[in-house]
């Protein structure tokens, strides 16, 4: 009889403590509104087939990498890095450098490399050098 009295309190204190828990995350998650927005990057490094690409966010986990978009012709591999933005909080003034490397059906060889959000070509290493 015990027993079956310990597992009623214990459903009872999960019930009153974990419920409202879950639920808070999976109505934080759900209800919190996402939008997509192209960024400029910058090359850190091709090697063969492979782009290196940096790209900056804000502190505050308010921004991610949702995808880098490539588009291949003879002569130019546009690449468009676009974030994903929460719409909670504001970004605060501090830069966070990101690297992704990019896959390329063919090397990028003498063709030239395209900003999709600026339609220019970026600049190598256009940064001050940062250390680390």
């Amino acid at each position: 009889m015990r027993l079956t009295r310990k597992w009623i309190w214990a459903s009872v204190l999960a019930a009153v403590f974990l419920v409202p828990l879950g639920t808070v995350l999976v109505v934080n998650r759900f209800f919190t509104e996402y939008t997509e927005r192209a960024t400029t990057w910058e090359p850190s490094g091709v090697d063969g087939r492979t782009i290196t690409v940096e790209y900056v966010t804000c502190r505050g986990n308010l921004q991610s990498l949702d995808r880098v978009e490539r588009t291949e012709t003879r002569s130019t591999v546009t690449l468009t890095v676009v974030l994903r933005e929460s719409s909670r909080g504001d970004c605060e003034d501090i830069a966070i450098y990101h690297t992704t490397e990019v896959e390329l059906m063919s090397p990028l060889g003498d063709r030239e490399l395209i900003d999709g959000r600026t339609g220019l070509e970026p600049e190598f290493f256009s940064h001050p050098p940062r250390s680390g």
